[in-house]
């Protein structure tokens, strides 16, 4: 006989880990409940900022996981790749079928688990040299039976640095990362997107300026899903929640660990302290991250108002030509 599963027949129950960044919550196993012979499945929930649990592959059982509402970030061996609702994805048995969810988002990702089952299975956890033996839950590394969880948490550092970039707050300003959704929706010159985060655009943003860069900036977070902390920040007045201006870095830091930063806001706001408020704020992340150690900008030879604001925080000049001066701050110089 069929049956239907569906939020009325369903209900969840929260999994935390002894490790806090793998936490998720579950329905009851559905393939128990209509006595399958040969699959195992049951629907998940996985909370904003968590990993649902640690990277592995199975020896002896395929997977496919359906997103049945919000998004996550998949980890693959090959790849980080960003899940909405629709995604039907297959995991292969061996290696190369290696997978891990994070949600990226600030809602929940609501998935279907779906795995073949056929006597006994071997699952492997790359991260941390354990290996499981299914359906016993019996763990082990190397001869040794250990914890499911051993070896798992630091399960970030095997993920981009970028999970953790979230809003920098100054006492008059909120420097927010641009996501891919945001950057689309200015390239069309929509605010739809801004407008559902409760922001209100200034009549002059985005600048001409930012405009141009915007390409650049799309396609940086195409490759990356997420916010690295590394692409384009919109600076926004507590006051009036409006966007007046933009900061950020012209890429990933380099093997030198330097890079480059660049800001704007509109002319009306210009001239009182935002731009070094901003500034400020967003060197002593970058400072803070271990891949930083210089960070670069130049401004026009003529532009006073830019070198004054280089100057407040700290930057030092370091050459100049005809048309530019060029300006470099340290880590540990302020």
């Amino acid at each position: 006989m069929a049956q239907i599963f569906n939020e009325k027949n369903i209900s969840f129950e929260l999994r935390q880990s002894p490790i806090p960044e793998f936490s998720w919550h579950t329905s009851q196993k559905l393939s128990e409940i209509v006595k399958s012979k040969h699959l195992e499945f049951d629907v998940r929930s996985l909370d904003a900022g968590k990993y649902s649990y640690p990277y592995h592959f199975h020896r002896n059982s395929e997977e496919i996981f359906v997103i049945l509402s919000g998004k996550a970030t998949l980890r693959t061996p090959n790849e980080f790749v960003e899940l909405i609702k629709g995604d039907i994805v297959f995991f292969e048995i061996g290696p190369e079928g290696a997978h891990q969810l994070y949600n990226h988002t600030e809602s929940s990702c609501t998935f279907l688990d779906l795995g073949t089952h056929d006597g006994l299975d071997i699952c492997e956890y790359p991260d941390s040299g354990k290996i499981n033996i299914l359906p016993y839950q019996e763990v082990y590394q190397s001869d040794q039976k250990v914890d499911y969880y051993k070896g798992e948490d630091k399960v970030s550092e095997n993920w981009p640095n970028i999970m953790s970039v979230s809003n920098l707050n100054t006492e008059r300003l909120i420097l927010i990362p641009m996501s891919l959704d945001i950057t689309n929706s200015l390239i069309e010159e929509s605010t739809t997107v801004i407008e559902k985060l409760g922001l209100k655009a200034d009549s002059n943003w985005p600048t001409e300026d930012t405009k141009d860069i915007l390409p650049m900036v799309k396609r940086a977070l195409e490759k990356s899903i997420i916010p690295t902390g590394f692409g384009c920040w919109m600076i926004v007045k507590k006051a009036t929640m409006k966007i007046i201006g933009d900061i950020g870095f012209k890429g990933q830091p380099d093997e030198k660990k330097e890079l480059e930063i660049g800001y704007g806001l509109v002319e009306k706001e210009s001239g009182k302290g935002f731009a070094t408020e901003a500034l400020r704020e967003i060197l002593d992340w970058a400072l803070s991250q271990k891949n930083v150690n210089i960070i670069k900008a130049d401004c026009l030879i003529n532009n006073l108002p830019s070198i004054h604001v280089l100057e407040k925080v700290g930057m030092k000049e370091t050459n100049r030509d005809h048309e530019l001066i060029y300006w470099e701050l340290q880590k540990n110089s302020i």
